[in-house]
């Protein structure tokens, strides 16, 4: 049985969708049944769950053996990604593949590069095995940076090679359900390095509306 944190997210959704489609009956921790059910349809099985609070969490992993471990962005992840851990170890769970970031680093100047880092120490440390996948920017994030037309960032004329969240999910369900995958860290990235130029380039012909990209003063 895997349990999937995160279930009913862009890529959480997609790493239940391909469990199934790959003979497995993946087990989803959600909040809102309702939500989830309307999400990840009837046949799912579900545990409604709260990463405050750990005996749902126990509870959650009866009979799990593998866990997908995905955990909104906040200043408690680190927290809450522990807590899943060390309920792990102690429920005898013997594999946990942990999404993370690209470049992952306890001295990174980004706060969610340093967080994530915190919790794959944790997870390296419980004597569990895993597998982190640490993917770059993610496609699906652009929908919510355009606004009045414009995608606005700051990045220039620098590049990123973005990834769709199915070709994530197809990663993350591949260190589930195959063996080899233990202990390693897996960078994805699209196939292209992109300029926010280009994409709102693209973004304009595949929308037919004018999408620009605006950078800052003087840039």
């Amino acid at each position: 049985m895997i349990l999937v944190t995160g279930a009913t997210g862009t890529i959480g959704s997609e790493v239940v969708g391909q469990l199934r489609a790959a003979g497995e009956r993946p087990r989803a921790f959600v909040r809102d049944r309702e939500k989830a059910r309307e999400l990840l349809g009837e046949r799912v099985e579900q545990v409604v769950g709260d990463l405050d609070r750990a005996q749902t969490i126990e509870a959650a992993l009866a009979g799990v053996n593998r866990i997908f471990l995905l955990t909104t962005q906040s200043s408690r992840q680190p927290d809450w990604e522990r807590t899943v851990i060390a309920a792990a170890a102690d429920a005898g769970v013997a594999h946990i593949v942990k999404l993370s970031v690209f470049r992952a680093d306890e001295q990174s100047p980004l706060r969610f590069a340093r967080q994530h880092r915190h919790a794959e120490r944790a997870l390296e440390q419980s004597g569990l095995a895993w597998t982190m996948v640490r993917p770059v920017f993610l496609m699906q994030n652009l929908r919510a940076m355009i606004r009045d037309g414009a995608i606005r960032t700051a990045a220039c004329d620098g590049r990123v090679a973005m990834i769709d969240a199915r070709d994530i999910a197809a990663v993350a369900v591949a260190a589930l359900t195959t063996a080899g995958h233990e202990g390693k860290i897996y960078t994805l990235t699209g196939r292209e390095a992109l300029t926010f130029d280009d994409v709102a380039n693209t973004l304009s012909q595949q929308s037919g509306k004018p999408i620009r990209h605006v950078r800052p003063l003087g840039r």
